[in-house]
C-alpha cells in the first residue's frame, strides 16, 4: 500500500534566480524557470515512485499558485549544469 502524504514542490522567483521550495525548504538556484521546473518534475517523479502523492506548482507574480504539471519532459534528467546556479541548499 502506498503512502497518502501530499508533497508539494513550488517553483518560485527568488531575486534574480528561480528556486524550488520543497515542504518549506528552498532547494537549488536556477537561471531559468524552465530549469527549476525540470528539476522539480524529475524529483517529483522519483518521489512518486516511492508511493507519495506529489504536485509541482508554480508561484505566480501575484503570489497565487498554479499547477505546473509534475511529469518530467520525455528523456529529461533535470536542468543542464549550466542552468543550475548552485547545489541544493
Amino acid at each position: 500500500m502506498g503512502h497518502s502524504v501530499d508533497l508539494e514542490y513550488v517553483v518560485e522567483r527568488d531575486g534574480s534566480h528561480w528556486t524550488v521550495n520543497f515542504q518549506g525548504q528552498r532547494c537549488g538556484r536556477f537561471q531559468t524557470r524552465e530549469a527549476a521546473l525540470a528539476s522539480a518534475a524529475v524529483d517529483a517523479a522519483r518521489v512518486r515512485k516511492l508511493g507519495h502523492r506529489v504536485r509541482v506548482l508554480l508561484r505566480r507574480a501575484d503570489g497565487g499558485l498554479q499547477d505546473a504539471g509534475s511529469r518530467p519532459p520525455s528523456g529529461s534528467r533535470g536542468p543542464r549544469p549550466s542552468e543550475r546556479l548552485s547545489a541544493p541548499a
